[in-house]
């Protein structure tokens, strides 16, 4: 289960959307807090992903921690990029971003079936420059 996880770390880093979108389960379903719906297939999770990277062409995640039980992964990850194109509405500002998040994933087999990817919005606005320090 875990090898799922390196693998979609890997061609992720890489931009490589044909191989993070072969990761997914034709059913897959997926909710993350930077896309505005539900993704449903490897299509929809390939055009969520290619959001951040058009943000953030030199997009790269580092997998802090990672758990696993049965057929679910649990992931901790700090990700880092420039904010060169338009994302949620915010056009570039061309700051340094750092974040953090945790993605859940359900395994169906080798192939990603449900995700889930939360990750710090307030710390994007805060490095955009768009919500005061606290």
């Amino acid at each position: 289960m875990r090898h799922v996880l390196q693998e979609l770390n890997h061609w992720w880093n890489r931009h490589e959307l044909e191989r993070v979108i072969a990761l997914h389960a034709a059913d897959y379903e997926g909710t993350d807090v930077g896309c505005n719906a539900l993704q449903r297939g490897p299509a929809g999770a390939g055009e969520c992903f290619a959001r951040y990277w058009r943000a953030f062409p030199d997009l790269r995640v580092v997998v802090t921690e990672c758990v696993v039980e049965g057929n679910r992964v649990a992931a901790s990850w700090c990700a880092r990029g420039t904010h060169t194109g338009n994302f949620m509405n915010i056009p570039a500002t061309s700051r340094r971003v750092t974040l953090r998040g945790v993605c859940l994933l359900t395994l169906d087999g080798d192939r990603i079936s449900r995700g889930l990817y939360l990750w710090d919005v307030a710390a994007f606005l805060r490095a955009v420059r768009l919500l005061p320090d606290l």
